[in-house]
């Protein structure tokens, strides 16, 4: 099977035709092999259908060039060499070993997948500085809709969110991640139909923030990632779930070093100790504990990363560490909202790129529990979640107006 550009020729005699961006090189052939072994392989597949297939043209759009490739002896033994080739590399159980230091994989869409120099360097295969990847950041964001009564809709390429008929926001769907659903929020089939196209999650919310559900369109047919991803859980995955408390650690030790006013020297301590210690933990309870001390260090030196005149509802800064289900202050109820979040966004990220979020390695896999979400979480709560909340208390962004208290708890 193959996609040919254009197909030219008259009765039983036809040449495939493909189109080439840039200019044809200075060489005597005026192209590159790979260039002429994919017009001939067009062109045996054609013969195989019926036809007459002799040459073929490449067409090069810069220079305006048409350069005749004839389906000579040589060429099509290449070819048939190159398939052989081919098909013993796809049958083999292992990748092939990556280019080393090619010019071509900074620009490859898969680069981030591969990471050649990374895998060249374990291997021993590569001397070289490895080359940084830098992360695309993609312009779309999620919308969120909190607006009761709302109906979301869609008008040709744009989101819009409409009230009593009113229109109260539009969005290009271009610019749009995913779209959040809190309480009681109409979502048009228009709108989901074009969403799923998109690969656009929907998430539902209750009206107070509960996780309800979430839409997507066809799952990830990345049948052996996922499958890879079962046999890894069920191993238990002790390697993976050390690294990742390690990473949680060092990440709170760094928040604290660079916000903490005083007594920073014992906590630091402590928490550099316990990241080298999960490291080397030998089970999942020794790491449960080594990750329940640090937790503790933790979040008692958080008064002194909080300043004390933005006074919040509860017991703010007469902290009595981390409380959850309800959150019993003003603090943990920021913490807890917080991380719902952070677990949202990992789950849909899940989702998106073919793993089980459920299927986890040092959460123990449970009934309604993201494991693998909560997992990755662990090595990004303080960075994204923690420093979140302490901006947003520090410069006085929340206040006591932004909570309301029932029953001595917090929301």
């Amino acid at each position: 099977m193959a996609k040919v550009d254009l197909l030219e020729g008259a009765g039983g005699l036809v040449r495939p035709i493909e189109r080439k961006r840039g200019t044809a090189p200075d060489n005597p052939e005026r192209s590159w092999e790979p260039e002429r072994v994919q017009l001939c392989g067009q062109g045996l597949l054609l013969r195989v259908a019926g036809y007459v297939c002799d040459e073929g043209l490449l067409v090069f759009a810069e220079s305006r060039e048409r350069v005749l490739v004839r389906f000579d002896d040589a060429l099509v033994d290449r070819t048939l060499c190159l398939l052989a080739e081919l098909r013993h590399t796809a049958g083999r159980d292992e990748p092939p070993a990556p280019l080393l230091d090619s010019p071509k994989c900074p620009r490859c869409s898969l680069v981030g997948i591969c990471l050649p120099d990374e895998t060249n360097a374990l291997a021993g295969r590569q001397e070289l500085p490895l080359r940084r990847l830098m992360p695309h950041d993609p312009s779309a964001r999620p919308v969120y809709v909190s607006e009761q009564g709302a109906v979301v809709g869609r008008d040709g390429g744009r989101l819009e969110i409409k009230r009593k008929g009113e229109l109260v926001a539009s969005v290009r769907l271009l610019d749009v991640s995913q779209l959040c659903i809190f309480g009681n929020v109409q979502v048009s089939t228009q709108l989901l139909r074009e969403l799923f196209v998109r690969e656009i999650p929907t998430c539902w919310f209750s009206y107070g923030g509960w996780f309800s559900g979430i839409a997507e369109g066809l799952p990830s047919k990345h049948v052996e990632l996922r499958r890879q991803q079962v046999i890894m859980s069920a191993q238990g995955g002790l390697d993976i779930a050390r690294r990742m408390v390690a990473g949680k650690i060092k990440n709170s030790r760094t928040l604290l070093r660079r916000n903490a006013r005083e007594g920073q020297p014992d906590a630091l301590r402590r928490l550099a100790t316990g990241a080298v210690a999960a490291l080397t933990a030998t089970s999942f309870g020794s790491l449960l504990g080594i990750e329940g001390a640090a937790a503790r260090t933790y979040f008692s030196m958080l008064p002194a990363m909080l300043r004390t005149e933005h006074q919040l509802p509860g017991a703010t800064f007469a902290w009595d560490g981390r409380n959850r289900r309800p959150p019993l202050d003003a603090i943990n109820c920021l913490l807890s909202y917080a991380y719902s979040l952070l677990v949202k966004e990992l789950t849909v990220t899940c989702l998106a790129v073919g793993f089980d979020p459920y299927f986890g390695f040092y959460q123990r896999p449970r009934f309604g529990r993201p494991a693998l979400a909560l997992d990755l979480a662990e090595e990004f709560r303080p960075l994204l979640a923690d420093s979140l909340v302490l901006n947003l208390i520090n410069n006085g962004e929340v206040g006591a107006a932004d909570f309301v208290v029932r029953a001595g708890v917090s929301a």
